[in-house]
Order: structure tokens, then C-alpha cells, then sequence
């Protein structure tokens, strides 16, 4: 799908040395951004950094996973089970967000997925080959268990991810966030940009993003999505393309109000 389209992006980006090339070095000093990324001009600014370990805050407001679910705590599954300690949400979401395809995901429509979740393919944000999903198997899990993103899901991956989230959160609560002491300990992810709007789409860090929303935090600290260009932009897609009108789905405010009424059912049976 759109595979024109994501070359000559690709291309445009290498090009343009936005790309990540490795990530971290235990030794490598780390360049903080001390002012968020509040605005599209401080946004600007820091896509042109040249530094590969570039940490910045993001505000939680323009913080999104998973298909476009944004962090507020009333608009993501992960924050309101943590908000109401409720496991009827966790599984009322993976019973219900059952999508095919990446447009279902956005536009909450035709949920009725009846095979085990796999990863929902984004040619849009990820420019590399298609993987095969074989499962979650660096935690124990295969392709039969789902994936945690979306539905359905096996009954044991969902008690893992009941544990999951509920001792990151008190251990978060108890320590506090300290991303520097580990290799991965920041969120990542890459900036989506359209007009002058922006959201940070994270990929990696899922559970600790969701985590700090509910414990009330502004900001998250982040770094770029190794090996991924920085942001992808509306400007990249050609006027009335079917690649621009996806794109502009994250942005639709109309669908961000339905998925946002989509996570607070999750509360009724």
C-alpha cells in the first residue's frame, strides 16, 4: 500500500539526514532540550538538531500510541484502567477495538476482527520491510496470543498485561521515573506534523507514557525513533491523495471525540 509514496519519502528524508542511525551508546552524552516542545516553532527547531541523543520533553496533550489514542487520561485504555483499577476496561477494549486494517483503527468502524491481533501495518510511519509477526515471544508469547495494541487477545496475555501495567505503575509511583539509568528508559517516537499542528507519535514506551498521564505529569522526556525519520509531514503526500486523506485522520477532531467516547464506554458492560 502507497508503496510510491513511502519511497519517495524515504528518500526525501535520507537525504535530508533525518534519520536516527543507531541508538544510544552506554558512554554517549546525552543533549537535553530543557524548554518542551509546546509550539510548532520550538518543533522546527529541534528536527534540525544534528545530535543522534537528543531527549526533549513532549506535552501529554500531543502525545498519542497505538491508533491514535491520545494520553489524556479519559482517552486511552492503559490510563483509565489505572484511573478506576476496573479490569472490566482492559478487557472490554481488547473485546471491542478488534480492527482489520489501520483506517478501521482510526475511524473506529468495522470492529469485528474474529482472528488473534496482530501489529496493524502503517506503510504512512514505518519505512522499512514488513516483518511476519511471530508473536510476542521475547515475553513469552506467540502469534495465537495477539498483540497487545489490539484485539483480540488471549485470556493470558491479558492477565500479563493486568500485571504489567499495574506494577510499572507503582513502581513509578514509588521511585519515580528515571529513564537515564536505562538503555530504553526514554519514550520514542516520531513527530507527525500537518499545517502547523503536531503530534508525537510514540513507538516505543507505551505503558510508561500511559503510567505518567495517570500519575498527572505534563510532560514526557523522549528521544527519536532509532532508525525512523524524525517526522513525517502532510507535505509529503500530493492534494486529495489516498495517502493525505489517512494522514489527516490523526488530526480529525471529530474522530478524536469518538475515540475519546469509545475509552469512557469501556466502563459499561
Amino acid at each position: 500500500m502507497f508503496k510510491k509514496s513511502k519511497q519517495l519519502i524515504n528518500k526525501f528524508l535520507r537525504t535530508q539526514n533525518y534519520e536516527i542511525k543507531q541508538i544510544k551508546r552506554q558512554k554517549e552524552k546525552i543533549q537535553v532540550i530543557k524548554r518542551p516542545i509546546t509550539n510548532f516553532e520550538s518543533l522546527s527547531k529541534l528536527i534540525f538538531y544534528r545530535d543522534t541523543n537528543i531527549v526533549f520533553k513532549v506535552p501529554i496533550q500531543k502525545s498519542i500510541y497505538g491508533s491514535c489514542f491520545f494520553l489524556n487520561t479519559m482517552e486511552n485504555p492503559m490510563s483509565l484502567y489505572l484511573k478506576y483499577k476496573n479490569k472490566k476496561i482492559l478487557k472490554n477494549f481488547y473485546e471491542r477495538f478488534r480492527p482489520k486494517n489501520l483506517i478501521d483503527a482510526l475511524k473506529i468502524s468495522k470492529l469485528t476482527r474474529s482472528k488473534p491481533s496482530t501489529p496493524l501495518v502503517n506503510d504512512l510511519l514505518k519505512y522499512h520491510a514488513k516483518q511476519n509477526f511471530r508473536g510476542i515471544y521475547t515475553l513469552g508469547f506467540n502469534k495465537n496470543d495477539g498483540h497487545i495494541l489490539n484485539g483480540p487477545i488471549s485470556e493470558r496475555l491479558l492477565n500479563f498485561e493486568y500485571n504489567r501495567i499495574d506494577n510499572l505503575y507503582e513502581s513509578i509511583k514509588t521511585n519515580g521515573w528515571k529513564p537515564k539509568k536505562f538503555k530504553t528508559g526514554f519514550i520514542r517516537g516520531i513527530f507527525l506534523i500537518h499545517k502547523k499542528k503536531f503530534l508525537f507519535h510514540i513507538i516505543g514506551g507505551n505503558h510508561r507514557a500511559a503510567v505518567m498521564s495517570s500519575l498527572k505529569s505534563r510532560y514526557l522526556e523522549c528521544w527519536f525513533q532509532p532508525n525512523e525519520p524524525r517526522f513525517v509531514s502532510s507535505n509529503f503526500f500530493k492534494k486529495n491523495s489516498k495517502e493525505l486523506k489517512l494522514f489527516k485522520l490523526y488530526f480529525d477532531n471529530n474522530l478524536k471525540k469518538k475515540r475519546k467516547k469509545f475509552v469512557i464506554n469501556l466502563l459499561n458492560n
